[in-house]
């Protein structure tokens, strides 16, 4: 704070002010340079509190909420688009915008200030270059060229070369060029599709080089028998990979070898996810490069099909229901299942209406999906009820209020229904819904509001796993004892996580990705309820999962979708509690997040 004597000048508009004196008399004139910041922070504040908020954004099925005249100061894209707007309602049709980026230069417009890091720069980048927040976007270019390694390079050389950021790009072109033969080490190079590898090469300008062979040649032999199965006809990659051996009797031989091995690992405790995947990638490859017929009706005979129940390597099998969720451009009412049996996924009904951010539970072959977010300022109140004998949705009993972001859980007959989002606020509430009767009740509330957590049971005890209120993202897990009437405090998640899948294997609860804030996450971690204590899972998925779908069947936890921080996953990866690893699944035929998974059992 400052105060200066002054006089007020002859003539000046301030002297006719009451109390304010005559032109000549001594004058204070008050300064706080904490009031800007004091000002933003209470703004800040009532748009956490969803309070006087007069703009909401909308991109991907995710609202963003402000006001106009903050987010129109700081941005002059917003401007334009509350000038030409004046619902307060603006939908932001950039597939190429990422939610999370623009929810973080939202709120540095209050707080002026932002964390850059590895896993946001490049959303961030294209996030500021669309709103025209000059000063992020060059302290993101100035970032990469800071933190360029083998790790990030290709990431950011893609983003250069499709965004155009030629100063950037020449660097990463030539960091590239000097470390190819680390870089061809690295997983953001050996996963790359053969469209990725040709844009790698063509970005590099190595086409007929040694860099070219040495790339091709590497990532070829990775997951080998996969990429030999593969038409490579691209002018300048084909003739650098190895060609399959068809007829020769060295590559039959390893193919009979490798065969044998799975076919062994039926009854040597291998997951049998894990082994159907992989004879049939070998069927895959016999049939591209061999016409031996009894190397064929080997595989054939050893690869259950549905049909021939006695040579199932799955006893029994499962199908996961994949339920609404949002896509890349919008919320989405399609629905598809996955039967682990065949390893494959096909469509199902549609639900009655568009939603994500809803939550599911099974019960007498009908899955109840609750609530939800339909993409336009709407959440629902609405019950969908999906009879998974006759493929056929129905409507159920209401909420009470429309919601989107709750938990359920079913416990007996009653489904418990737990905190969740109304639009205004983040919810402490718990309404038990009786199935048989349709009876609501009202539970215990949480201790503290939680939407976007994951609930489920774990022995006879109903855990509400992370999450998010008004104070950030939870690591806090909450648990319902049987017969209690409060809840407690168990352990806390070593990783605050909102929006994370989680799964119960056994005595062990699995939290899977998720968001902390700052990070899409990759990473999960198991709890154990026997010592209360939470311990990361020994290896990260190969993306980043925020708002996955994840379900347990076949005594593995099975996580698809998700948003990776750049775009929506369609991926599923396996993660198997006895091997202590991820494998790779099928995709699914739509990429998707903030979308329910539910198994439902095959007898």
């Amino acid at each position: 704070m400052a105060s200066k004597v002054t006089q007020i000048p002859s003539g000046s508009s301030s002297a006719s002010l009451p109390g304010v004196g005559r032109p000549g008399t001594p004058a204070i004139t008050y300064t706080d340079p904490q009031q800007p910041s004091l000002f933003f922070t209470a703004f800040n504040e009532l748009r956490q509190l969803q309070r006087f908020c007069d703009l909401e954004l909308s991109l991907k099925g995710r609202t963003i909420t402000g006001h106009k005249l903050i987010l129109a100061s700081g941005s002059p894209y917003i401007m334009e688009l509350v000038h030409s707007n004046d619902h307060g309602y603006i939908e932001l049709t950039d597939t190429k915008l990422d939610p999370y980026a623009v929810s973080v230069l939202v709120e540095f417009l209050y707080t002026a200030s932002l964390c850059i890091s590895e896993t946001n720069v490049l959303e961030l980048c294209y996030a500021s270059q669309v709103f025209r927040m000059g000063k992020i976007q060059k302290s993101c270019c100035k970032f990469m060229k800071k933190t360029l390694s083998v790790s990030n390079v290709i990431p950011y050389l893609f983003f250069c070369h499709e965004n155009n950021y030629k100063t950037v790009g020449s660097k990463c072109i030539e960091y590239a060029a000097n470390n190819i033969s680390l870089i061809v080490k690295e997983s953001s190079f050996l996963n790359m599709t053969d469209d990725d590898l040709t844009k790698f090469i063509d970005t590099l300008n190595i086409r007929h080089t040694r860099n070219e062979t040495i790339a091709v040649q590497e990532w070829s032999q990775y997951n080998g028998v996969e990429r030999r199965a593969m038409k490579l006809d691209r002018p300048g990659v084909s003739q650098h990979i190895p060609p399959p051996q068809g007829t020769t009797d060295g590559h039959l031989t390893a193919i009979h070898t490798n065969t044998h091995k799975l076919i062994t690992a039926r009854h040597g405790g291998l997951d049998p996810d894990e082994l159907k995947m992989k004879l049939k990638l070998l069927q895959q490859e016999t049939r591209a490069t061999s016409s031996n017929s009894a190397l064929h009706k080997e595989i054939d005979t050893n690869l259950p099909n549905g049909r021939d129940t006695s040579n199932s390597i799955i006893t029994s099998s499962s199908r996961l229901i994949a339920i609404g969720g949002s896509t890349e451009h919008s919320v989405t009412d399609t629905c598809e299942v996955f039967n682990t049996s065949t390893q494959e996924w096909a469509s199902i009904a549609k639900l009655p209406h568009k939603k994500s951010q809803s939550s599911s539970v099974l019960y007498n072959s009908k899955i109840y999906s609750i609530g939800g977010y339909t993409g336009q300022r709407r959440r629902l109140s609405v019950i969908d009820v999906y009879d998974t004998v006759n493929n056929k949705w129905t409507v159920g009993p209401s909420l009470a209020q429309p919601l989107s972001g709750t938990s359920a859980v079913l416990n007996k007959n009653r489904i418990f229904i737990i905190g969740g989002y109304n639009g205004a606020e983040h919810l402490r509430d718990v309404k038990v819904l009786n199935i048989d009767t349709g009876q609501w009740k009202h539970g215990p509330s949480l201790n503290v509001a939680r939407s976007y957590c994951q609930a489920v049971m774990l022995q006879g005890s109903i855990y509400a796993v992370g999450g998010a209120n008004n104070d950030g993202r939870l690591a806090s897990v909450e648990v319902l004892s049987p017969g209690a009437t409060q809840w407690t405090y168990s352990s806390p998640l070593n990783t605050p996580r909102s929006r994370p899948g989680v799964g119960v294997h056994g005595n062990q609860l699995y939290a899977i990705g998720g968001y902390d804030g700052i990070n899409h996450l990759a990473t999960g971690e198991v709890y154990d309820a026997t010592t209360d204590q939470w311990t990361p899972l020994a290896g990260n998925m190969r993306v980043q999962r925020n708002s996955p779908g994840v379900t347990v069947a076949h005594g593995a936890i099975y996580t698809a979708g998700g948003h990776n921080g750049t775009g929506i996953n369609k991926n599923m990866e396996i993660y198997e509690p006895r091997a202590g690893k991820w494998i790779n699944s099928v995709d699914m035929t739509t990429p998707r997040c903030d979308f329910s998974l539910v198994t439902c059992t095959n007898d």
